[in-house]
């Protein structure tokens, strides 16, 4: 098989295409920038040569034989980085994805993006299509035709809304939780999500992150979600699910708390609905008023730790609360843990 080395005056010239529009485009395996090469060069039969010849071993095998080719665009490499970047990896994932959308047009994507084939380990990639409508989850083919409202994670968190404004055409960070289908672990995702012809194109990695056992870390972590998702839905949609029963862990819940010039609202609390709305007086037991010390985090302080006594939302008694609070703008978010109750 002919060694491919291609120089970028070389390969533009032969495409047809600027080369702003090439390195946009560029693939990011050897494989496919076999393919590229052999249908700008009008030799159809090739195309695709790697897969037939050599199925899952193409991609190791093209590599093997251009390992000392000039493969690259400008100085963009061809290859994934290493599994164990795993940023850089996700990030190659997605743009493998969309480099295949713009060659191969949206039908053949999808139809790859749904096979089991697409697949790496825990990689995969999801698209939602211009209605923001899950058209290509390959691991939970149920869920292909919901709209982003529907697509929740295993605590009902609205993930799809927040994927999908999130994403933008420079490509965005997007964190919540979901089933790593290699471990059928709920676990902490992140997510590079680009909004690309109207199409949002996500992939993402995983790491377990805080367990219930450390109760600072995982409050913590509560509240960090919480305030990312406000921040990428907006107050209304946030309020609606921490609202909701199934928002709450077990005695880990958000409450939101709206500061309206010294005046505390509780805007929401999945564990006490009755005092949503309602400006009652934040003074525990033994007389600490820690609705008073909530109120005086600031933005800058990026959070506090507040002790106090409240009801414990499974025994219903007085317990210590350690809740960790983040203010932003006038919402104050905050979670807590118990003290001495399993």
């Amino acid at each position: 098989m002919k060694r491919l080395v291609v120089a970028i005056v070389g390969v533009v010239s032969l495409l047809g295409i600027t080369a702003a529009a090439a390195l946009a485009d560029w693939p990011t395996t050897c494989v496919e920038l076999n393919d590229l090469i052999e249908a700008g060069r009008g030799n159809d039969h090739n195309v695709g040569i790697y897969q037939r010849v050599h199925g899952d071993q193409a991609e190791a095998v093209c590599r093997s034989e251009h390992a000392d080719s000039v493969l690259r665009f400008g100085a963009r490499p061809y290859q994934l980085p290493a599994r164990s970047d795993s940023a850089g990896y996700t990030q190659a994932f997605v743009e493998r994805a969309i480099n295949r959308y713009n060659t191969q047009g949206l039908q053949a994507t999808l139809d790859y993006y749904n096979s089991p084939e697409s697949t790496d380990g825990p990689w995969y990639v999801f698209i939602f299509d211009e209605n923001d409508v899950l058209v290509a989850h390959a691991p939970t083919p149920a869920i292909v035709g919901l709209h982003a409202r529907y697509v929740v994670g295993p605590d009902s968190f609205p993930t799809g809304l927040q994927v999908v404004a999130d994403a933008t055409p420079q490509g965005a960070w997007s964190s919540y939780s979901w089933i790593n289908p290699e471990t059928g672990e709920t676990e902490s995702k992140h997510s590079w999500v680009v909004r690309h012809d109207g199409l949002v194109f996500g992939s993402g990695w995983y790491e377990p992150g805080p367990s219930k056992a450390d109760l600072p870390g995982y409050t913590q972590a509560l509240v960090q979600r919480a305030v990312d998702l406000h921040d990428s839905i907006g107050r209304d949609e946030t309020l609606a699910y921490y609202n909701t029963p199934e928002s709450a862990d077990g005695p880990w819940y958000v409450f939101v708390i709206e500061d309206r010039d010294g005046v505390l609202y509780s805007v929401a609390n999945a564990n006490r609905p009755d005092i949503v709305g309602t400006t009652r007086e934040r003074i525990d037991a033994n007389g600490f008023n820690y609705g008073e010390a909530m109120a005086a985090v600031t933005e800058e302080s990026g959070g506090a730790w507040v002790s106090y006594l409240f009801t414990h939302p499974q025994t219903r008694e007085d317990a210590p609360k350690h809740s960790w609070v983040v203010r932003v703008g006038n919402l104050i978010f905050g979670v807590g843990w118990y003290e001495g109750i399993e």
